[in-house]
């Protein structure tokens, strides 16, 4: 594939052309084979736009990064965000699986498994073939593929749907982690639906989040990149979350506002 077309719709800079042709794409230096596009990332200890010359001496076709790079005569296309760049170039590079099936994002501090678990079920039991990526791994029909975190990054995130379209799945539900959020992980496509199920303090200091304010605004980005955002209004914290929307809104819970309204609860 050419690099121009895994570029398109990007904003970029390149002082070479960018008809080269594209073997692989990969974010760890290690990985690097003839052909390759090297992903510079910035991460919270290592930052892999050091590794970029060894990158080319291994036969990295081309360059993507944040910050100018000394790596031979390759073409080295910068960008203002790699990590957001990555999941547009690793949507291209797998052919846009989303746009084949219904695509549902899940956030929230807790629940977020089980919820997937039910929709998955539901969807099943009309017939839906659908497949999950979230803390228990990747399911894909009667298989679970492994996973490191509960939203893997993005180039994994899209040969994953890739490999659910493929098997023939008409729906996908992910697991939307706050990290997975801020860290543009499931960037490159839209949602058909993004699900809120509850917020409360978590995953607040060391590498995750720096405060209670940037967790929620986290777990908000899902409904800034999906078509419906469903809410659960039980929870006082759903409007912060909601902030900035872009999607239409849904709602439900035990609340008489609930579009969506539960009741009998034991």
């Amino acid at each position: 594939m050419l690099l121009r077309e895994l570029l398109a719709g990007l904003q970029y800079s390149c002082s070479s052309p960018v008809d080269v042709q594209i073997k692989d794409i990969v974010s760890d230096s290690r990985k690097v084979k003839p052909g390759s596009l090297f992903i510079c990332l910035c991460g919270s200890s290592v930052d892999s736009h050091r590794f970029a010359g060894k990158a080319a001496e291994a036969g990295a076709a081309a360059i993507l990064a944040q910050e100018p790079v000394k790596c031979g005569s390759i073409p080295v296309v910068i960008v203002k965000d790699t990590r957001a760049a990555m999941a547009s170039v690793a949507a291209a590079w797998y052919g846009h699986p989303a746009n084949e099936m219904v695509t549902v994002g899940i956030t929230g501090t807790k629940g977020k498994t089980t919820t997937s678990y039910m929709i998955r079920s539901i969807m099943q039991a009309g017939g839906i073939k659908t497949g999950i990526i979230g803390t228990i791994g990747v399911v894909i029909g009667n298989k679970v593929i492994k996973t490191d975190n509960t939203t893997p990054d993005s180039i994994d995130i899209q040969k994953y749907l890739r490999m659910m379209a493929d098997s023939g799945c008409k729906a996908a539900v992910i697991e939307a982690s706050s990290i997975g959020l801020r860290d543009h992980r499931v960037d490159g496509f839209t949602f058909d639906y993004g699900l809120f199920t509850n917020f409360s303090p978590d995953h607040i200091g060391g590498k995750e989040h720096k405060s209670l304010e940037e967790y929620m605004h986290c777990k908000s980005l899902l409904f800034r990149q999906c078509k419906t955002g469903i809410f659960n209004i039980d929870d006082a914290n759903w409007k912060g979350i909601a902030a900035g929307h872009t999607c239409h809104v849904e709602t439900y819970g035990f609340s008489s506002n609930a579009q969506l309204r539960a009741s009998g609860d034991r």
